[in-house]
């Protein structure tokens, strides 16, 4: 996939994500997801970077792409 290619399917991608509400965190931090926090807003709930939400999504499904053959993973998942 070429780079531009790539970051226009991020952005897309972020942009879902952020509409799902995946950005919105708890009012409670765990010592290690301190590296995927954005920022803390004044009602206590954290921020959560999408991009670095988007990079592990890509790093848990790349087994799946492997082992799987095209128009397997439906029938797989059901």
């Amino acid at each position: 996939m070429s780079g531009a290619l790539r970051a226009q399917q991020m952005k897309e991608d972020v942009l879902t994500l952020r509409a799902a509400g995946t950005h919105l965190g708890g009012a409670n931090l765990d010592l290690q997801m301190g590296q995927y926090v954005y920022i803390r807003k004044s009602d206590g709930v954290y921020i959560v970077k999408l991009k670095r939400t988007w990079e592990k999504l890509l790093l848990a499904a790349r087994p799946m792409r492997v082992s799987l053959s095209p128009g397997t993973m439906a029938r797989e998942l059901c």
